[in-house]
């Protein structure tokens, strides 16, 4: 993991954005924890919270919940760490696979993964503290410095967005897949965590022979190391109210969506195969 060097990034983005010299990344480099940030202004703009599947809106969300978020114990990589989006039959489609999954809040790629084990092909936003309105600071107990990642999996092809790059909240990431780790059912994986600003993860992979010391650092890193901490994602999405009442949902629809649950090493899976 590497750590970008700028200045936070505006409430409001600009079709532009102006880049500071970073120093050229070096993969060999351990991951690092940037210094502390000074407090933003007290004054904050509202941020437009987005449906992460283009085809539906956020109240539609919870009935869609086909594995709800399941922490595991501190440093333990097994459950689920985030939250599983999927449905059959829908109004727009038959099945959930190649509906858009969009870009929650506006933040710049942390990550942009290519079919690599477990996520496939992956995406990862950062929305700065400076950009979060004080109902999500203050709800998720956030402190200056720190960012909100938020991290969406198994896209049918390659990201449509590069790493380091901006884009405002809606903007299309991907398309819904089951690329990565033995993945049968094409759903959306949601992850979010909590970490240090300026994250940057050039690669990641684990469970697969081919996988560099490198990869896996960096997937330790986001899993186990404690540095980004768990926050559930219908904290997010439904606010913490409403997030226990989108899992409850999750769990009672679980059954429809998978006949046959098992656990795995990167979470709950369907038929056999996982559901990171």
């Amino acid at each position: 993991m590497l750590v970008r060097e700028e200045s936070p990034q505006p409430v409001t983005p600009s079709p532009t954005v102006k880049k500071v010299d970073t120093p050229a990344p070096s993969l060999t480099n351990p991951p690092t924890i940037p210094a502390e940030t000074s407090s933003p202004s007290p004054t904050k703009e509202a941020l437009q919270l987005f449906s992460p599947l283009a085809e539906h809106e956020l109240d539609e969300l919870p009935e869609l919940i086909s594995s709800p978020y399941d922490p595991p114990p501190p440093g333990d990589d097994a459950r689920h760490h985030g939250i599983d989006f999927c449905y059959f039959a829908g109004d727009e489609r038959e099945f959930i696979a190649g509906e858009g999954v969009q870009a929650i809040f506006s933040g710049t790629v942390a990550a942009a993964i290519e079919d690599r084990l477990p996520y496939g092909n992956m995406v990862m936003i950062e929305t700065r503290y400076e950009a979060l309105s004080d109902k999500y600071v203050l709800a998720l107990g956030m402190q200056p410095g720190e960012s909100l990642y938020h991290l969406y999996a198994h896209f049918q092809n390659p990201p449509e967005v590069a790493l380091g790059e901006w884009v405002p909240g809606g903007s299309v990431l991907g398309q819904v897949g089951k690329t990565g780790y033995n993945i049968v059912t094409e759903h959306l994986h949601l992850e979010t965590r909590i970490g240090p600003a300026g994250a940057i993860f050039e690669n990641m992979a684990y469970y697969d022979v081919s996988a560099n010391e490198d990869e896996m650092e960096a997937y330790e890193q986001w899993r186990i190391s404690g540095v980004f901490r768990h926050v559930d994602p219908a904290e997010v999405l439904f606010g913490v109210e409403d997030s226990e009442q989108g899992n409850r949902i999750g769990n009672q629809t679980r059954s429809f969506f998978c006949s046959r649950w098992v656990d795995s090493p990167i979470g709950h899976g369907i038929q056999g195969s996982w559901c990171s």
